[in-house]
């Protein structure tokens, strides 16, 4: 067998490691299942049933459990709270979840309003995005800790 220099035998290695990674996600490829085109069909042996569809029963909504900096009252603070309250500032659109108070709306306090200045601006942002990687934070009391309930 001919002897490799160092650099051919990295490439090898890499182009390996490339392969395996291709193979890897090509064996975990998540499959969709097409479902049958249901609105064709009237037979009621057919997988979808036929006949008319039936509502799902819907469950009451349940309040939202608020929480300092969780602007878009989906799981725990994060950076995307801290775009949210910049898009505010700027007067674009917000996207949050179903039932999530307005940024700027009158909660416990202004919603959005981290540091309990009166305002909403990109001071809040700066401070939840340093609640994000763990640096301190400084609020002026009486005024809750990100993350904590409000």
């Amino acid at each position: 067998m001919p002897e490799m220099s160092g650099t051919r035998l990295k490439l090898v290695a890499v182009t390996i490691a490339v392969a395996v990674i291709a193979l890897v996600g090509w064996l975990t490829f998540d499959v969709r299942v097409a479902t049958p085109a249901c609105h064709l069909v009237s037979d009621p042996d057919y997988p979808c049933g036929g006949g008319e569809p039936t509502a799902a029963p819907t469950a009451a909504p349940t309040p939202l459990a608020l929480t300092q900096g969780n602007v878009n009252c989906k799981p725990g603070v994060d950076s995307v709270d801290a775009l949210n309250v910049q898009q505010h500032v700027a007067g674009l659109r917000v996207s949050q979840q179903p039932g999530c108070p307005a940024i700027g709306s009158e909660v416990a306090s202004l919603f959005g309003d981290v540091d309990c200045d009166n305002d909403i601006d990109a001071v809040d942002a700066l401070k939840i995005l340093r609640f994000v990687v763990v640096l301190p934070v400084t609020q002026t009391e009486p005024c809750p800790d990100i993350g904590s309930p409000l």
